[in-house]
């Protein structure tokens, strides 16, 4: 009886460790931990608690490549079955519902757990540097399994719910936002904003869910009692175990809803409603390809008017939020929000879009199709980027709108720009990145099937950290040197990138 359910964690728990992947992530991880022990230890006798530092950087870095990998790898454990077509197969080796959420989501917490346990001896040098105890590493660790327990089951849960990978990130990232960040939010807006605090229930949810925040967690128990540590008010696996095992067993419950039937080979074709003449794709008559891409990838204008609504549900709700708890924002603290919710939302679509420029090619196995048709293969690439940057256009104006509510924000922005050589140097910094983290992207779509978007992110953030921290330590050079060698250094990583994205493409198509 125990066996057959146990029967395909067993085996996935297998392929992971045999996977290429899992030993190559593991070293990273200790890598990093073991450069920033290098690193602190020459500054031991000049910096207070210098193991408690590193002990804090290493849990950030873990909670970040945790949020954004955990999300991915747990959202797609059944969707992937879904949009393969093989969710019928498995269900036809008569394996129960539980065997397969245990083969499928669980076996993923296992890997994960594992990639953070591998990290505890090394984490435990930082004893040795002082300032920190074993007690508060362990604790440290305990909060970072605890919280993937959490994303693990919530992101199986929108997995069996959801027919698509991409529509079960979006909710799990909308749930854990209103639970890890929106009460946290909440709570601390109407201290800085308002002029009474919360009161009666509210309080007492806003106050709870802070309390279950991991880094509230993490650094109350690191940074709390001016530096010395405090234990934990609130048990990590109380909020965070119980929320699990309830995500699982509702994903148990729903298993036979949404996950017993199969999607027709050809789908019937839809009754078009009155009025929905302009949601239909044209016919193309130029630019075939950047057609394609944006009515059948980015979703043409029902797409469009998605990203519209998403931006409007984001920035007003915030804002009827701030109002709510009987606060006013003034008209340049909206437009300054509003430039800064739809830049960070531009910035993530312009990440999302170059992963999937060709990752989608390669997960439906036209690659190879597609550099066949008679069109130059640069001409193929400006078809779609020309189509993924259509799709930021909500952002954009959204971006026009909070310029236009606050021009004085823009205008002064400006001109520090122009005349400070350090804020131009920092505007040229991040407007590169716009460049090679996209490019970066792209290119690991070519080489991964899955996980290019976490990849580049936690790529992109270590390496960014990594370079800072051997510019202060080694060159000790000023921080206008440090912005001008990182953008020399992005260029030319942004060059090699746009090279080698061409030679993969024809690689990743030989492949498939």
């Amino acid at each position: 009886m125990i066996r057959p359910i146990f029967a395909l964690f067993i085996r996935s728990i297998r392929e992971d460790n045999r996977a290429k992947f899992t030993p190559i992530a593991r070293a990273a991880l200790v890598l990093v931990i073991l450069f920033f022990l290098a690193i602190n230890h020459r500054n031991f006798a000049r910096q207070p608690a210098p193991g408690l530092q590193v002990f804090f950087l290493v849990m950030v870095i873990n909670l970040f490549g945790l949020v954004l990998g955990g999300i991915t790898a747990f959202c797609s454990a059944i969707t992937e079955e879904k949009e393969d077509d093989t969710l019928g197969l498995l269900r036809m080796t008569n394996l129960s519902p539980v065997a397969i959420l245990f083969g499928k989501g669980l076996s993923r917490f296992v890997g994960g757990m594992l990639l953070i346990v591998a990290q505890i001896p090394f984490s435990l040098l930082c004893v040795t540097l002082g300032g920190v105890s074993g007690e508060q590493i362990l604790s440290g660790y305990a909060v970072l399994i605890a919280t993937l327990f959490f994303l693990c089951n919530l992101g199986l849960l929108m997995s069996v719910i959801c027919r698509k990978t991409g529509v079960a990130v979006a909710l799990t990232l909308f749930v854990g936002t209103v639970i890890y960040v929106g009460g946290p939010i909440a709570y601390i807006s109407t201290l800085e904003f308002g002029r009474s605090q919360p009161s009666g229930v509210w309080s007492d949810v806003f106050a709870y869910l802070l309390a279950n925040n991991p880094l509230y967690q993490l650094g109350t128990m690191v940074f709390g009692a001016a530096g010395r540590g405090m234990p934990l008010t609130v048990s990590p696996w109380t909020f965070n175990g119980i929320g699990g095992v309830s995500f699982f067993l509702l994903a148990w419950a729903l298993f036979g809803r949404f996950c017993s039937g199969t999607a027709e080979t050809a789908p019937r074709r839809k009754k078009s409603a009155k009025g929905a003449k302009l949601l239909r794709a044209p016919r193309p008559d130029g630019w075939a390809i950047a057609w394609k891409d944006f009515w059948f990838l980015q979703g043409g204008r029902r797409g469009l008017i998605s990203r519209f609504i998403g931006y409007a549900v984001l920035v007003f709700g915030f804002v009827g939020l701030v109002t709510f708890n009987n606060n006013y924002m003034e008209s340049d603290d909206i437009g300054e929000m509003m430039m800064s919710f739809a830049g960070i939302g531009l910035c993530v679509e312009l990440v999302l879009g170059a992963a999937r420029i060709f990752g989608i090619e390669r997960r439906w196995l036209t690659l190879s199709s597609l550099i066949t048709i008679p069109i130059p293969l640069g001409s193929i690439i400006r078809q779609k980027i020309l189509a993924a940057l259509a799709s930021l256009i909500p952002g954009f104006c959204f971006v026009v709108l909070g310029a236009m509510i606050a021009p004085e924000s823009l205008e002064e922005l400006w001109r520090d720009i122009t005349r400070r050589e350090e804020s131009f140097l920092a505007f040229t910094y991040v407007a590169i990145h716009l460049i090679s983290i996209p490019l970066l992207a792209c290119w690991l779509s070519l080489k991964m099937r899955r996980g290019a978007v976490p990849a580049t992110i936690a790529i992109g953030f270590v390496g960014n950290v990594i370079f800072a921290v051997l510019l202060d330590e080694v060159a000790r050079s000023s921080d206008e040197a440090f912005l001008l060698l990182g953008i020399v250094i992005q260029f030319f990583l942004s060059v090699a990138l746009m090279v080698s994205i061409r030679k993969r493409i024809a690689l990743a198509a030989a492949a498939d």
